[in-house]
């Protein structure tokens, strides 16, 4: 799976729509970033999604990096970005991936 296809509309109607470059580059951590989570490098994968998380607003980068504190055993921290997601108000229009995202972190959190 690849979660570059999940930035393409931003979270919050207010939000401005983020240039291609940052898109793209979104894309290529999130990318890393699951590729690293599948491997197991768990703290690598929390940094590529950060990166992705920084260059375009993704609760799907969230969720990631959710899921990988977790399987550090860091639940204060994967807490945190759940409550995070969950807390978060969706734009009307927002993709179904996001909305998955949140509904997956609604089942998560509290953890």
């Amino acid at each position: 799976m690849s979660l570059g296809v999940l930035v393409a509309i931003p979270a919050a109607a207010e939000e401005k729509e983020p240039t291609a470059q940052a898109k793209a580059a979104a894309r290529s951590h999130a990318d890393e970033g699951w590729n690293l989570y599948n491997a197991g490098r768990y703290e690598e994968a929390i940094e590529a999604f950060r990166e992705a998380e920084a260059k375009v607003h993704a609760p799907t980068f969230l969720l990631m990096m959710a899921r990988a504190n977790e399987k550090l055993g860091q639940m204060l921290e994967a807490r945190a970005v759940y409550k995070r997601i969950v807390e978060e108000k969706l734009a009307a229009n927002a993709t179904p991936a996001f909305v998955q995202a949140q509904a997956s972190a609604r089942g998560s959190w509290p953890c």
